[in-house]
């Protein structure tokens, strides 16, 4: 799992946040299938980025879409 710093996200879903209240992750993950099993289109590196959000700094971080019932 890597921070993304660079270029940092600060609007979700319409949603300002400020650089305390959001951060960015890429997470990256390897897949690996029984050789019996065919057709496994979702097998191998894999990565997904992920952005956790919180309303202030007494807040819980959770998932962005959380805080208003959308997903992201």
């Amino acid at each position: 799992m890597k921070e993304n710093k660079e270029n940092p996200v600060n609007i979700i879903n319409g949603v300002s946040y400020s650089k305390e209240n959001i951060a960015e992750f890429t997470v990256s993950y390897h897949i690996d299938f029984d050789k019996n099993i065919y057709g496994t289109a979702a097998e191998g590196q894999q990565s997904v980025r992920k952005v956790i959000v919180r309303k202030d700094k007494n807040s819980r971080w959770l998932v962005a879409g959380q805080l208003d019932g959308h997903g992201y």
